[in-house]
């Protein structure tokens, strides 16, 4: 259905990128659309880690639980969602370069209701433009964050 990527680069060190990537606890307060983050499971944040996560998403409040798939820690991780009859995967890096880093985010989603398809054959076209947006805003956040120090 769709990919979407966003990236920027940050005058941080990885670790201290990292560090703001994977803190789920103070992400509703760096994060600018996320207005609550409820964590899951009672562990530290790896693979299994799940979330639920509500944020304003094209004027609107929605909620959705994620789950962490795969960690490279100190890299990346990968969440997955399900919702409105589409699986969502979205992968967040992070790499350094030259004194700072590159903070990057991709999703990929899928239909996989006869709904989901139907809705992502028409929305997508008129949606992809505002959730990447939507990700670049999310990631100035944390750039923001991670330069204040």
């Amino acid at each position: 259905m769709a990919e979407l990527e966003s990236s920027t680069r940050i005058d941080a060190p990885p670790a201290r990128v990292w560090e703001l990537m994977t803190d789920l606890a103070g992400a509703a307060g760096r994060i600018g659309a996320i207005k609550s983050i409820e964590v899951l499971t009672d562990q530290p944040f790896g693979v299994g880690t799940r979330w639920r996560e509500t944020r304003v998403m094209f004027g609107k409040e929605a909620t959705e639980e994620m789950t962490v798939t795969a960690l490279t820690p100190g890299e990346s991780y990968t969440t997955e969602a399900e919702s409105c009859g589409c699986h969502y995967t979205c992968v967040v890096r992070v790499a350094p370069e030259g004194d700072g880093s590159v903070l990057s985010m991709s999703m990929h989603a899928r239909g996989v209701t006869l709904f989901g398809r139907v809705m992502g054959a028409i929305m997508t076209p008129l949606m992809k433009g505002m959730a990447c947006k939507a990700f670049a805003k999310d990631l100035q956040d944390i750039k923001a964050a991670a330069e204040r120090g």
